[in-house]
Formats: C-alpha cells, structure tokens, sequence
C-alpha cells in the first residue's frame, strides 16, 4: 500500500512539473503576434473613417423601380433622387439563385445594382440583384413616394 501511494503522488508531481513546463513553453518561449511600429514599439490600435454609402466609390446603387425603358432602368434611391441604370448585354440578373431577365422587372421592385458609372452619370450595369420585399422589413427607410 505504501508504494502505491507514493507512487501517485510521484505521478502527480510529475504531472504538474510537465504541466508547469508546458506552460512556460507557450508564455515565453512561442512567438508572439504583435502589431508594432517599423521601431518595434507597439502601435495604437487604428480606426478607419469609411464613408457610410454601401457604393464608397460610386459603383453601384440600391433604390425602387421607377421606369424601365428599353435598356434603362430608372431607380429612385433612399434619398428620392432618380438614378439611370444602362442594362448592357453582358449584365447578370438574377433573383435568389435564379438568373432572370429584364423583362421579369417591373415598377415598383426594389434592386441592387453593381457597375460603374458613365460620364452621363448613368451606372452601367454589371449586376443586378432583384431585392426580396422581406428585405425591405429590416428597418430601412425609403423616401415617401406619395
């Protein structure tokens, strides 16, 4: 019985000592990520003033189908100003998981547009994206079209 108890705390001993060792392993002798300056002294974290238009950059637009035209779609935004969107042959609709075509729009449906803007400052479509009503249910306000 007397070797069985020594015997545990041998192992317990032994445990914590290997324990303790692994410990120490990662504390001090594992790199460190750090964010440091080209001195080597930390640097303060940095916050980012990002414009607050989900198109920063003026490559794409979100808004209510006003007129649709041919090949132009005029959209109304959040602020109530209108927005020509030139549809090309290359540009990708879709719906869901669906491609659909311009023809499947209508007055009255709200889309997002990604593309880039012309010199008439008309947005040339590369994508548009046919926005479920349920969306619109997430609290966004839109202007009183009325």
């Amino acid at each position: 019985m007397k070797n069985f108890v020594v015997g545990v705390l041998v192992g317990m001993v032994g445990a914590t000592l290997l324990f303790g060792l692994f410990g120490l392993a990662l504390n001090f002798l594992a790199p460190r990520a750090r964010v440091a300056s080209a001195d080597g002294r930390p640097r303060e974290p940095q916050s980012f003033n990002l414009p607050r238009s989900p198109f920063p950059f003026g490559q794409g637009a979100f808004g209510q189908i006003d007129d649709i035209s041919g090949q132009t779609i005029t959209l109304i935004g959040r602020d109530g100003n209108k927005q020509s969107i030139i549809v090309a042959d290359e540009t990708v609709i879709t719906h869901r998981d669906a491609k659909v075509k311009l023809s499947n729009l209508t007055k009255g449906q709200y889309i997002l547009v990604i593309g880039a803007h012309q010199d008439d400052g008309s947005i040339k479509a590369r994508l548009i994206r046919l926005v479920d009503s349920s969306f619109l249910e997430l609290g966004i306000r839109w202007h009183d079209s009325g």
